[in-house]
């Protein structure tokens, strides 16, 4: 999908070295254009070409406490930093079952997630820490693409608006500890809203979902109909459940890491 990132400017003020003309993003807030992909596009992108139009890539690399988006995530890190894009890792968040008394429960808790992902993010080359190509990482947090089989889920995972805000804040702040630069999340306004309540988490960079996919990730049938289905106007009152449904194409992208591998679904959502 095609990302406007007021944001990056923030983003792009926590690296200690930045390249040429890039290095205006520490000051300029102009919206900078990038794309985000996953195992859904495979592995033959054609980087240059996505070069020539993005300044930046999201790239998943987890999902949950269960899924690793291997060998794609890796191979797409390499191939995006050597055509000159910086990369910003991202993680889809599936708080499912979890529960902070527990937090090993069900899909695992911020925390937890947040452990799961940086052991792969962080054995990554080139190394996150030092290389000025690697911008914050993102938690992607979507409605449960999985509340169909989930035993009392929903949009929000069957997480109270508290309950969610206290995971989110423990995933930034496990995550801020192990990448040691602040995390960005990625949702939508009307997600957010509903999940959260409106949480306001004091400017913490957010990006926000955007209706088209990058042209140079329309060779794959299964990223056209990516692309199809996210022209779908996204009106901020629409209602959650028409939301999921122009995610469709990526589900299975999702599908194929839960038939991997499958997650832990014991324990309950936390309420409190």
């Amino acid at each position: 999908m095609l990302i406007l990132v007021v944001g990056l400017a923030l983003a792009a003020a926590t690296q200690t070295a930045l390249r040429g003309p890039a290095a205006q993003a520490t000051t300029s807030t102009t919206p900078v254009q990038g794309t985000d992909v996953s195992s859904v596009q495979g592995s033959s992108i054609n980087w240059a070409s996505v070069a020539g139009s993005e300044r930046f890539v999201a790239i998943k690399a987890t999902e949950g406490n269960y899924y690793v988006d291997t060998p794609d995530y890796q191979a797409d890190v390499t191939g995006a930093v050597a055509a000159g894009l910086y990369v910003m890792p991202y993680v889809f968040a599936n708080p499912y079952g979890s529960n902070s008394s527990n937090v090993n429960a069900g899909n695992g808790w911020g925390n937890v997630q947040a452990d799961y992902a940086w052991k792969t993010i962080g054995a990554a080359t080139p190394a996150y820490k030092s290389s000025p190509s690697m911008l914050p990482i993102a938690v992607d947090l979507e409605p449960d693409p999985y509340v169909n089989t989930e035993t009392n889920s929903n949009e929000c995972y069957g997480l109270s608006q508290s309950a969610m805000r206290a995971w989110i804040q423990s995933f930034l702040a496990e995550m801020k500890a192990d990448s040691g630069k602040t995390p960005v999340i990625y949702t939508s306004t009307a997600w957010w809203n509903y999940c959260t309540g409106s949480a306001d988490f004091k400017g913490l960079p957010r990006r926000v979902r955007q209706a088209n996919l990058a042209p140079q990730l329309r060779a794959s049938a299964a990223a056209a109909a990516s692309a199809q289905e996210a022209s779908v106007p996204r009106a901020t009152a629409a209602s959650l459940a028409d939301m999921r449904n122009t995610l469709s194409a990526m589900q299975r992208g999702w599908q194929q890491g839960r038939s991997q591998t499958q997650p832990n679904t014991e324990g309950g959502a936390d309420g409190n």
